[in-house]
């Protein structure tokens, strides 16, 4: 279930589409933090992890 759902507007030579970005929960993993996203681009979703992970530093 995402926290945060967020729809942006992205502007194109004569149109506009949306674009609804989805920001899930913060999960432990293999020793630090992850954060999923996914991306509903017009034609296709996109779904993934950032491209690096940060350990938690308490």
């Amino acid at each position: 279930m995402p926290i945060a759902t967020r729809t942006l507007r992205l502007l194109g030579p004569g149109s506009t589409e949306n674009v609804t970005v989805r920001l899930y929960r913060p999960e432990v993993e293999d020793g630090g933090w992850i954060c999923r996203y996914a991306i509903g681009w017009p034609d296709v979703r996109t779904t993934a992890l950032p491209a690096a992970s940060t350990r938690s530093r308490r």
